[in-house]
This record gives C-alpha cells, structure tokens and sequence, in this order.
C-alpha cells in the first residue's frame, strides 16, 4: 500500500460522545483533501469495547 496522503490528522477524544462528535469531522478532512485522520483511543475512557 502506498500512503498518497499529505499529512496526518490525530483526534485524541476523551469520551464516547467526543468521539462520536469528532467522527464526521474526520470523514469530511478525509474525503475534502489527502488528509488521514487517526483517532487514538484509551478503550478505558472512551468505553468503546
């Protein structure tokens, strides 16, 4: 895989609901521009699991 992006957006959400806010954020960066979003996720705080 070839990284074709020019850079690299990280989202560090502290909740559930901050990241479930911070999502469509992402999506719309993604698919604007070459911008990779990465979300990093604490499965502790964020209660994702």
């Amino acid at each position: 895989m070839i990284n074709t992006s020019d850079g690299i957006v990280l989202f560090l959400p502290l909740s559930k609901a901050n990241f479930l806010e911070m999502l469509p954020i992402a999506k719309a960066l993604q698919s604007a521009g070459r911008l990779q979003p990465v979300f990093c996720l604490d499965s502790k705080r964020a209660g994702l699991t």
